[in-house]
């Protein structure tokens, strides 16, 4: 209890000495709801609850901020016929976002924000077998879009956001592609 105190008091004092900065670095985590959308009609679409944690750096541009982001999730889907088959991906995503500040105060700012993201798979799982999707055939790395809100207030950053992936996911038949939604907390370092 203790150590925590102590490192909470640290990073008020970091976080205080950069106040004025046009950049803010941080870490975040979450929890995100993922689905595999298809156009196989013996198909019903189910959701999964995975997570996700990584860092964030904004430059702060007036009104405007880029944001890139680096984080590693976990993303996957039920397929649903007579019996449930499932799917897990682990993948390193990078999204690079434009915001704009729509509230933008001392200690408080209300954000939109939206670009594209690039996932890179590092982990690919799942029992599909005997069906028309196979989770192996899932593509290594796709690109998708990004677009939500946030809040900030003093230090923590609140963020919601979808995510879909721009084309089709899946090197087999059909048109798969991947939806996300998440919620992050994340703690500003500078």
């Amino acid at each position: 209890m203790k150590k925590l105190f102590l490192l909470g008091v640290l990073l008020g004092v970091i976080n205080t000495s950069f106040a004025g900065s046009p950049i803010n670095l941080g870490l975040k985590a979450g929890y995100s709801s993922s689905m595999l959308t298809t156009d196989l009609d013996q198909f019903n679409d189910g959701s999964v609850s995975n997570f996700l944690v990584g860092a964030f750096l904004r430059v702060n541009l007036k009104k405007w901020y880029l944001q890139p982001e680096g984080y590693f999730t976990s993303k996957g889907g039920n397929l649903n016929d007579v019996t449930t088959e499932s799917f897990d991906l682990n993948t390193v995503d990078v999204p690079l976002l434009l915001g704009y500040k729509l509230i933008d105060v001392a200690k408080v700012n209300v954000r939109l924000n939206a670009g594209p993201v690039f996932s890179f798979i590092t982990k690919k799982d799942g029992d599909t077998s005997g069906s028309e999707f196979d989770y192996n055939n899932v593509k290594d790395n796709y690109v998708g879009i990004q677009y939500g809100a946030g809040v900030d207030f003093l230090f923590l950053t609140l963020d919601a956001r979808m995510e879909n992936s721009l084309g089709d996911v899946h090197t087999g038949g059909g048109d798969e592609k991947i939806k996300l939604f998440m919620v992050t907390l994340g703690i500003k370092f500078l």
